[in-house]
């Protein structure tokens, strides 16, 4: 790992504006345990913010995503407010959706039931491949896959 990072300082050096390589350079200052670096490349403070366990703060900064290019298009087309946590869900509905691989799925998908106890409808929305498995999953309302499946 020290071998990698200064090699991608060595090369930043000659391209300090590409942007990939800061990322890695991030990536790479991340899984040295260096969050605090990592975190002046890495295109999400908040991943370094939740490896460092600074949930609260990595979570907030995690909802910035929505305002970037690359996750525009993945948020759900729903004319609903996102759930941060804060009120209610006594009689509502709510979607619990995959946006990235099949592990933030799989980790995710927990959520389902605790969700159900506070009294919401849950849909829980999935990558098509895993719609066998979790379309019975305890505490959801209606499974379906994504563009790509819904449960």
């Amino acid at each position: 790992m020290i071998e990698a990072e200064t090699t991608y300082r060595e090369i930043l050096q000659k391209y300090p504006r590409d942007f990939d390589l800061l990322h890695q350079l991030g990536i790479v200052l991340g899984q040295q345990g260096n969050f605090t670096a990592a975190a002046a490349f890495v295109e999400h403070l908040s991943l370094c913010l939740l490896r460092a366990g600074d949930f609260l703060r990595g979570w907030e900064e995690h909802e910035w995503r929505w305002r970037t290019p690359k996750y525009r298009d993945l948020q759900p087309d729903v004319q609903a407010q996102s759930w941060l946590g804060s009120k209610p869900l006594e009689g509502k509905t709510i979607l619990l959706h995959c946006e990235q691989g099949f592990g933030d799925t799989l980790q995710f998908c927990r959520y389902a039931k605790p969700v159900a106890l506070l009294g919401a409808t849950v849909t829980l929305e999935v990558q098509p491949p895993l719609l066998p498995l979790l379309e019975n999953l305890d505490g959801t309302g209606y499974c379906k896959g994504n563009s790509t499946a819904i449960v």
